[in-house]
Formats: C-alpha cells, sequence, structure tokens
C-alpha cells in the first residue's frame, strides 16, 4: 500500500466533508441589517438562489417573497416581532440544496437605509461600500447639545475596510474623527455634542485610500445605545450578577442584571430601546468569580484557587493588588484577559510574595497583548499577591480585566468542531468530526445536543477513553433547518465545556456565537452509504485483513467519480527517521488503522474494501467509518458527501507466539545458513495456519517463509539461508508471524507483533 494512498485515509487529513454540489452562496446584502417590530425588505445576491429559497435566522421571522429569478436573487420582506433581542445575529440562505455558509447581519430598531449623499434622519444605520480610493459623503441635522454616535461596523461583520470617519460642521470645521480602533477589531466610532443647531456633513474612506475587497460596511448615526465590555468579566454559574456595561472611550455607563445558566462565554442580554451592536461577553464559570472593590487602595483578599479576579484600572497609574489562597507545591496558571475581551488595557501581571518580594512577572504572551505566566508555589508560601498594570500607564472605565488563576493538575479539556454549518443528504449521512484538548484527563467524554429535534437521527455521541476525536454521524430523511449547541460532558459527568465551532472572519476566539450550529437537510440530492458489516459493534483481531463490501446509491443526475475511504478517530503515530544528517519525526502510516481509498467510476454502485488491523496497535476501544464522496471533475474538490454510521470498532489479541529456542542466529562467513526455530502458538478460537516469514533481508538474499499446520501448536521452523556480504552487515533480523484463513491463504486473521532476532556473524578464520 502506498503512503499517499494511506494518508488520504486519515481523519486528521480531512475534516468536514463538504456538501457543495448546488448550495447557496450570499454575496451582498443591500442591507446589513433588520428592524425589530417592523418590515425591512432584504434584498439578497449570490449564487445558487434557487426558486423556493428563504431566509434562515435563530429567531422566529415573517418573509414574505417580493422577487427572485432562480439564480443570484431574491428580494424578502422581513418582519420582526417586537420581543425579539438587539444584538448581532448569522443569516443564512436555505432551500432544497441546504444552508448556505452565514453572514452577520445586526438586529435593532434602529431604521435601516442604503447608503446615499440625501440628508439623513437620525438615528439611522446606512448600508455601503467603500472601493480604493473613494471618499463616501452624507448629511444630517442636529440639534444643539444633542450627542451624535457614528460608528462604522466592517471587521467585525467580516470585511476588509480600514473605516475613517469625519464630522463636519456648516462651515466646513473638523469637528470629529475616528479611526481603526484594535479595541473595536479594525473598526471605527467616534461622536461630538452638537454646538449648534444645523446641517453637519459625515465623510468616510479608508485608512490608506486603498480599500479592500470586500469593503462593505454598516454605519450607524445619531444617538443610540451601545456597549463594549462588562465588569464583571467572569460570573458564577446560575447566581444573579449585577453588571456594568461600559462604553468604549466614554465616561457613562449603564447596570444590568444578568444570571446565567450555562457554562462558558455568553453575551450580555440588553433590552434597552436604541441598543445596537455587539453587546459585551461574560464568562459564566463554575468556580469563585472575586469584583474588585473600587476606590480600595490596599490588597483586596481574592479567595482560594481556583479563582477569577474582575477588575479595572480607572485611572492612570493604578496599580490593583489582590491576595490569593494558593496550597504549597502546587502548580498555578495565571492567565489575565484584556486586549481579547476588547479592553484597552495592555496589562502587567506581578506575582509577589507577601513580603513584596518578585516572584515571577509577565506582560505579552505569544501573539498577544494579554499576561500569561505559569508559576510553582514553593513549599512555605501559603498566600501570594496578584499585583495588575497597564503597561503605558493609562487607565479608564474601560480598562477591564479578568484574571483567571487555576492549577495545572486540574483535570479539563476542550472540545471543537471544524464546521459551523451542516448539510446532510435525503437519506444520506454526514460524519462530524469532534477534537478535544486534553489537559489532566483522559477518561471518556459524552456529547450531549441542545435544540436537535427528533427528526434529527445522532450516533457516536460517546468518544472513547483516551481517544483525542470523536466520530459522530448525524441522518435525517425529512428534518428542517435548526440551530443547536453541544456540549462535552467529562468527569462522570460532573464538568461540561462547550463544544465550538471555527474562527471565521466575524468570531474571536472567544465569541459565544462559535457555540451555534447550524443544520438543514439538503432534500435535492442523495447520496448513501451502505457497508456489509452492520453490527455496531465490531472486534477486529491485531494484524487482521478483514474483507467486506460497501454499496452506494446516488440521486438521478448525480454524476461523477466517487471516493470511498476509511475514517477512523485514531491519532497518526509518529515515528523518527533520520534526514539530511538531522533526526526528524513523520507519520509512522504502517501503525495506523487503514484501508486503501478506492474510487468508483460513474455508474458502479459496490466495491470490496480491505481494512487493515496494525499488529501493534493498542488494544482499546476506537471509532470508525467509511465516506463517499463525490467528487468533481478533476478530483480536486469535494462535491457531496454522506457516510456510514459511526462504529464501535474493539482491537483485540487472541493470536500469540512465544518463541523458545533461536532467538538469535549463528551465520558462516560463506555458504548457506540451516536456522532452527521453536516456539508455541496459542490460537485461543481463531484457526488457521500460521506463516513465519523473516523480514530486514537484504537484497539478493530470499528466504522461503515456513507455514505451521493449523492442528499443530508447538512448532520447529528450519530456514535455509543463503550468505552473502551484504548479509554479514546485519545486525537483526525479525520475524513476522501471520495467521492465514484456512479457506484463503492470501487472507490475514491476525498477526503477533514482529519478533527480533539477533545476528551472530561467525569470527574469520585464523591466517
Amino acid at each position: 500500500m502506498h503512503s499517499n494512498s494511506v494518508a488520504q485515509c486519515l481523519l486528521l487529513s480531512v475534516l468536514f466533508a463538504s456538501n457543495l454540489l448546488g448550495q447557496a452562496k450570499i454575496s451582498n446584502l443591500n442591507l446589513r441589517g433588520l428592524q425589530i417590530g417592523r418590515t425591512t425588505e432584504l434584498v439578497v445576491s449570490g449564487q445558487g438562489i434557487s426558486k423556493g429559497s428563504k431566509l434562515f435566522l435563530p429567531f422566529a421571522a415573517e418573509q414574505e417573497i417580493v422577487e427572485e429569478n432562480g439564480s443570484s436573487l431574491l428580494k424578502v420582506k422581513v418582519t420582526l416581532a417586537d420581543q425579539i433581542q438587539p444584538g448581532m445575529y448569522p443569516l443564512r440562505i436555505f432551500n432544497e440544496d441546504g444552508l448556505s455558509d452565514p453572514v452577520l447581519i445586526g438586529v435593532d430598531r434602529l431604521v435601516h437605509r442604503e447608503f446615499g449623499k440625501e440628508p439623513q434622519e437620525l438615528p439611522v444605520a446606512l448600508t455601503g461600500k467603500v472601493a480604493g480610493a473613494q471618499i463616501l459623503k452624507t448629511t444630517f441635522k442636529s440639534k444643539k447639545g444633542d450627542l451624535v454616535v457614528a460608528e462604522i461596523e466592517s471587521n467585525r461583520l467580516g470585511a476588509k475596510l480600514r473605516p475613517v470617519i469625519e464630522m463636519y460642521d456648516r462651515r466646513g470645521r473638523l469637528i470629529a474623527s475616528g479611526q481603526p480602533t484594535q479595541s473595536l477589531r479594525g473598526d471605527t466610532r467616534c461622536f461630538f455634542v452638537a454646538p449648534e443647531d444645523g446641517d453637519y456633513n459625515l465623510e468616510l474612506h479608508d485608512f490608506l485610500y486603498r480599500g479592500a475587497s470586500p469593503g462593505f460596511f454598516r454605519l450607524k448615526l445619531g444617538q443610540f445605545e451601545y456597549a463594549d465590555v462588562s465588569l464583571p468579566v467572569g460570573v458564577k454559574r446560575g447566581k444573579k450578577n449585577l453588571l456594568r456595561l461600559i462604553k468604549l472611550g466614554a465616561a457613562s455607563e449603564f447596570l444590568t442584571e444578568g444570571q446565567f445558566g450555562s457554562y462558558g462565554w455568553t453575551r450580555v442580554g440588553v433590552n434597552r430601546p436604541l441598543f445596537s451592536g455587539f453587546a459585551p461577553q461574560v464568562y459564566s464559570s463554575s468556580h469563585s468569580e472575586f469584583v474588585e472593590v473600587q476606590d480600595e487602595k490596599g490588597k483586596q483578599l481574592a479567595g482560594a484557587v481556583p479563582l477569577g479576579i474582575n477588575g479595572r484600572l480607572s485611572q492612570p497609574r493604578e496599580v490593583d493588588r489582590f491576595t490569593i489562597d494558593v496550597k504549597p507545591g502546587s502548580k498555578l496558571t495565571f492567565d489575565l484577559m484584556g486586549r481579547r475581551l476588547g479592553s484597552p488595557i495592555d496589562a502587567k501581571l506581578v506575582i509577589r510574595n507577601e513580603a513584596g518580594a518578585v516572584l515571577a512577572q509577565n506582560d505579552d504572551r505569544k501573539g498577544e497583548q494579554d499576561a500569561l505566566l505559569n508559576y510553582n508555589v514553593p513549599g512555605n508560601l501559603k498566600k501570594l499577591v496578584a499585583e495588575i498594570s497597564d503597561v503605558s500607564a493609562q487607565g479608564s472605565k474601560s480598562h477591564v480585566y479578568r484574571l483567571s488563576v487555576t492549577e495545572q493538575t486540574q483535570p479539563r479539556i476542550s472540545a471543537f468542531v471544524d464546521q459551523g454549518t451542516i448539510r446532510v443528504g435525503k437519506n444520506s449521512t454526514v460524519y462530524v468530526p469532534v477534537r478535544l484538548v486534553r489537559n489532566q484527563y483522559a477518561g471518556a467524554v459524552d456529547l450531549v445536543f441542545h435544540g436537535l429535534p427528533g427528526d434529527y437521527k445522532v450516533q457516536g455521541e460517546k468518544i472513547p477513553a483516551g481517544s483525542d476525536v470523536g466520530l459522530v454521524t448525524i441522518s435525517s430523511d425529512r428534518g428542517v433547518p435548526r440551530y443547536f449547541s453541544m456540549t462535552a460532558h467529562f468527569m462522570n459527568g460532573e464538568q461540561q465545556v462547550d463544544v465550538l465551532g471555527p474562527e471565521n472572519a466575524f468570531t474571536t476566539a472567544t465569541d459565544p456565537r462559535r457555540k451555534l450550529f447550524a443544520i438543514a437537510p439538503a432534500a435535492s440530492r442523495s447520496l448513501s452509504l451502505d457497508w456489509a458489516d452492520t453490527e455496531t459493534e465490531i472486534v477486529g483481531e491485531l494484524g487482521a485483513e478483514l474483507r467486506s463490501k460497501v454499496t452506494i446509491q446516488r440521486s438521478e443526475g448525480m454524476k461523477g467519480p466517487v471516493r470511498i475511504r476509511l475514517i477512523t478517530n485514531q491519532k497518526t503515530p509518529k515515528k523518527r527517521i533520520r534526514k539530511n544528517n538531522k533526526d526528524t519525526f513523520v507519520d509512522d502510516l504502517e501503525k495506523m488503522i487503514r484501508a486503501k481509498p478506492i474510487e468508483l467510476a460513474d455508474g458502479a454502485s459496490s466495491a470490496d474494501v480491505e481494512l487493515l488491523v496494525p499488529a501493534d496497535v493498542a488494544e482499546k476501544e476506537w471509532q470508525i467509518l467509511w465516506v463517499a464522496e463525490l467528487l468533481s471533475a478533476d478530483k480536486k474538490t469535494v462535491l457531496f458527501a454522506s457516510a456510514t454510521p459511526a462504529y464501535k470498532f474493539i482491537t483485540q489479541k487472541s493470536f500469540t507466539v512465544r518463541v523458545t529456542e533461536g532467538k538469535s542466529m549463528d551465520l558462516p562467513r560463506s555458504g548457506t545458513a540451516n536456522y532452527i526455530m521453536k516456539g508455541v502458538i496459542d490460537r485461543q478460537e481463531l484457526k488457521g495456519p500460521c506463516r513465519i516469514t523473516l523480514t530486514g533481508l537484504p537484497k539478493g538474499v530470499a528466504v522461503t517463509p515456513v507455514v505451521v499446520d493449523a492442528a499443530q501448536n508447538e512448532f520447529e521452523a528450519e530456514f535455509k539461508i543463503t550468505v552473502n556480504a551484504e548479509l554479514l552487515k546485519i545486525k537483526s533480523l525479525k520475524a513476522e508471524f501471520s495467521l492465514l484463513d484456512s479457506k484463503d491463504s492470501k487472507r490475514i486473521l491476525a498477526k503477533e507483533k514482529l519478533k527480533t532476532l539477533k545476528v551472530k556473524v561467525a569470527p574469520e578464520p585464523k591466517k
């Protein structure tokens, strides 16, 4: 078997099988927002927008189709109920070909219009696009004393504009401007208080006058509510918390109350009438969350590890200090979040003892301006002091932070899926690899689905102990589009974490939208795959070659070659090789549970498959499945895919060989050597002859294998070996023991691990 063929069957080299055949794609929206309690006419353009397409949102919305051309355009009136909460939501197209990937859209009570030069009535949200050196202009009226806020959402929506806003009075004087801000992920906000009644002008352009594509944006203009960060950032799950919602760069903030029932990152619900944009995010934890007492100048008693500490540096040169109860000899991780939350803080973290001596410090982790350090507590310390300051000595109401202090030995996991949109063909099954990152926990993990109705059948929800990947399969014949989430439960269900989707153009590592997955059937496509071995639990002997058959059925009109591959949750083993006089590690494909990929020509419906189990793979529970992939004409793109259910595959060792004599061989310097090996074979329930083969022989030396009769347990095998100069250089050989099928000698039922034989060469004769 060629290595390239083997590599194609590995799970880790192929993640989600994409269903691309006919899938809709959204390329533009005339408006990047929907109005709560009103009707908005939305024009969606793109590809694959067939007749009958509808919008798919995470909440109910009335839709009235105004115009559709069956391919690239959909005009629809969308009416939202008054109780919908403002925020930023994913929008998709759903039709008989499944779901499109999402675009992000704002939902609020602002009036939404396309950007234009005509005078604007405030507050308003304007959608437009900037390309190259283009400068967009518009005008608006304001009364003396009115607060006018101008905010651009572009990068946070997945575009690439570096927006600059400039606002002028009627005499052409610049009264406010804004440039791209890191805290807004490259977007812009500025504001001013109108000095007089009258007309004002706004100009918008790219920072370098070289606007990249896509350059779309949503400009919000007028007096509206917004908030960027929360204090505290971390809250105790299930407990009511008073949250301060803070506006970047502004002196004002407002209070809200929140209670969160699940663990992990979530957005604060804000019900203020004119709130718009991205609500602050908070972390709901299972341990204590200490909140800084404002204006307290001394050391504050924060509590014992594990612990979250929440605070802010309100004034320039401010330093916060917290006393933490620790266990002598414990290994701790201090993880400070600031910039990752959108806070302008560039925090420095110093760990001291109670006397004030510095024990450890950090101000930046790799690639980020948030502090991170690991520290081993000395055996004589029971308290540490965490000191937090800003590197540039800045401070404001926006300089919030959260310091997490945990023990490195604490069992925990993280769980990830590599696609947020899941498409299931009619009478088909899609496989969903769930990747785990484990820390001090090797046990089984249970996956729990939330919001997925009975129309969807899920299998493989249990990730076996010791596995870093779980294979979940989902099938549906009549399901409707759904948003759902997953949690991974471990420590016998006592702890849980969210399963997160991928980061993309409009999400960050901590974005709660990564919890939300969308699934829908693709009713126009069908590609089913059946495996002849239909047991949900399959046993594989170590070293076995399991032969079987797979069968596919495809819908009419689905033309092209179909590739059949084996998918497993086995982590690719590594081996060390010498390359260019250096040791390097490469994939050890011979130790993978594997099968050679098979390609079915157009019109073919079945194929014989052979699954190989290495003799030295671990005896444990694995997950395996077969996947069928419809390929493009150039065979470089997977157009549609379907899988079998995930099977429990248990590897076991029943066939063993014990060598009693002949663990080394003596070679003469020339002629022929007669090598004799004796031993005992234990077949247990297996039947068949045993073939003994010597491997590792140099070129020019061929040794005939010896076959031990199926009824014989004790054996004596004699090998005749012709000696040459290359053989004399060998220090050792290996013996391979293969249990053969009595009815088919080419089929291997099991193998024993290779046994090493030392080679001794007779001394040179005396001259």
